[in-house]
C-alpha cells in the first residue's frame, strides 16, 4: 500500500481575501471527485495552496491520481497552478519510531 502528500500552491494574482471561500469550496470538491483529503492553507503574504492525502495501491496508480487532481485544478478557474510538490511512497518506510 503506497501514500501520496502533495502541495499545490495557486498563483497569487488576483487572489484576494473574498477568494477563501472559493479555495474552500475546490478542496471540497477535490475530496468527492477523487476520493482524497484536501485541507485548503491561505496565509497573508504567501501563495494560497491545496494540500493532499491519498492512498493507492501501487505508485505508478498515485502519480496518475495526481495528474489528474492537477489538470483538475487548472480547469477549475481558481487561478493558475504556480507549483506542485509530492511525495509518494510505500508503508513500510514509515518507522514507528517517527512519531
Amino acid at each position: 500500500m503506497f501514500f501520496g502528500l502533495s502541495k499545490i500552491s495557486f498563483s497569487k494574482d488576483g487572489a484576494l481575501n473574498s477568494h477563501r471561500r472559493e479555495l474552500s469550496s475546490l478542496a471540497s470538491k477535490m475530496n468527492q471527485k477523487f476520493h482524497i483529503c484536501a485541507k485548503p492553507l491561505w496565509r497573508s503574504g504567501q501563495s494560497p495552496a491545496i494540500y493532499i492525502a491519498l492512498l493507492g495501491a501501487r505508485e505508478g496508480s498515485l502519480h496518475q491520481e495526481i495528474d489528474k487532481i492537477l489538470d483538475y485544478c487548472e480547469k477549475a478557474g481558481f487561478g493558475r497552478v504556480e507549483s506542485e510538490f509530492s511525495i509518494v511512497d510505500h508503508f513500510d518506510t514509515i518507522q514507528y519510531g517517527d512519531f
